[in-house]
């Protein structure tokens, strides 16, 4: 059994099947953990254990239990969590009608030798389970683990179509027998991947000219042409994501696309009226395109023709006496003084203060238990029980005053005691 602090019983096993087994729960607080081994009262003899445990750093995601509480996630991204027993794992994305849903959930290096499977579905915005029941190519459930099977499986898979746009939820949990929500011994870390993709575009942007052709361009994905863009003419054109077309005076072109517009340019939106799934939007409020130069007019020079001179008669001079000038004395020059500047070298420092905070985390605290053929994790320390007693009390570290506070700990081989932290 696995005792927190104030001596409540956190998780207990009563029977034990196999060489290993796992208990633990999540450290609601900073302090000294303690395990029990007791003897079964029918079992007559002695056997020899070995123990071990293991913290794991709180899940970053929690609490995500429900759905109001799912956390959310992009298309492509990739999470790691972890789950304790009898707890489950809830996130958020996003699709549009006809989009496939699809996710995947691999069980990663685990504290004991078999703590439990896990399994993931597919949500609708009310919560109802979407996908249908698959099999792996052995008949196995597609979306569960099976980490006791003949041949191990540490991944789970689930895809489903979803029929309107809308918040759908992927919920990760464990996996046993008709309850879903126990069979984690003590925690499971675990890697899920999400995608959502192939659904038809349901987005529609109108482009109506109302004055002289006006060039634009947008961006937004999956796009394709509407009933009436002029790609065929090669007058607008469809460039992955990059839409560039021209409207002029009583001409709409139309595209289909998913998604959020992410940026409308255009030479004037003064003639332009666009609409988006028919309401009329400002196109200056999508922003710039990304990536996409703003084509600035280059002057154009014009030339100044040069007057031609026109022919003027002169007359002859006549020869007039003229008096001699007499010189006039040029001044001695005087020596100006040139000032010189003075640059001034002055030096500003700033000072950066770093602060520190604290945060208040919760840990998790697993343990497991096997027989002598166990390998201990991390710690092992030796034991024995026999027929008809009990061992003394062992906490969670090798003295007194052991804060598990910030992890999971998991106690394996013969003992195992895993934990997380929320």
């Amino acid at each position: 059994m696995l005792y927190g602090p104030d001596g409540e019983v956190i998780d207990r096993i009563d029977t034990v099947s196999g060489d290993v087994f796992t208990a633990g729960g999540v450290a609601e607080e900073t302090g000294t953990y303690y395990f029990r081994v007791n003897s079964s009262d029918s079992y007559d003899g002695s056997v020899a254990y070995d123990f071990g445990f293991e913290v794991a750093d709180p899940d970053p995601f929690e609490p995500n239990d429900e759905l109001d509480a799912a956390t959310p996630i992009e298309s492509g991204e990739r999470v790691e969590g972890a789950l304790v027993d009898g707890e489950r794992d809830v996130f958020a994305v996003e699709a549009d009608a006809g989009e496939n849903v699809t996710a995947s959930v691999e069980v990663g290096d685990l504290p004991t030798d078999n703590p439990g499977n896990v399994a993931i579905d597919v949500l609708a915005p009310d919560g109802e389970r979407l996908n249908e029941p698959a099999e792996d190519d052995v008949g196995r459930p597609a979306n569960r683990t099976d980490l006791s099977g003949a041949t191990v499986k540490d991944v789970a898979t689930v895809s489903t179509t979803v029929e309107e746009a809308g918040t759908y939820y992927l919920r990760v949990q464990g996996a046993y027998g008709s309850d879903p929500t126990i069979g984690i011994g003590g925690f499971v870390p675990y890697t899920l991947d999400a995608d959502v993709s192939g659904g038809e575009p349901t987005n529609t942007i109108e482009i109506t000219g109302t004055g002289p052709v006006v060039n634009y361009t947008f961006a937004a994905a999956d796009v394709s042409p509407g009933e009436r863009a002029d790609i065929e003419d090669g007058t607008d054109r469809i460039d992955g994501g990059m839409v560039r077309g021209s409207t002029g005076e009583g001409g709409v072109d139309t595209y289909r696309f998913t998604g959020e517009i992410r940026g409308f340019e255009a030479e004037t939106f003064e003639t332009l009226v666009v609409r988006v799934n028919g309401e009329r939007v400002d196109p200056a409020s999508f922003g710039s395109v990304p990536g996409q130069a703003t084509a600035t007019s280059t002057p154009t020079a014009t030339a100044t023709p040069t007057p031609t001179p026109t022919a003027t008669a002169t007359p002859t001079p006549t020869p007039t006496t003229t008096a001699t000038a007499t010189p006039t004395a040029t001044p001695t020059p005087t020596a100006t003084a040139t000032a010189t500047a003075t640059a001034t070298d002055t030096t500003t420092t700033a000072t950066a203060t770093a602060t520190t905070t604290a945060t208040d985390t919760t840990t998790v605290t697993t343990a497991t238990t096997a027989t002598a053929n166990a390998t201990p994790t991390t710690a092992e320390i030796g034991g024995e029980i026999v027929g008809g007693t009990e061992t003394g009390e062992t906490t969670s570290s090798s003295g007194p005053g052991f804060g598990i506070a910030g992890g999971v700990v998991a106690v394996l081989a013969a003992v195992a005691l895993a934990g997380r932290r929320r």
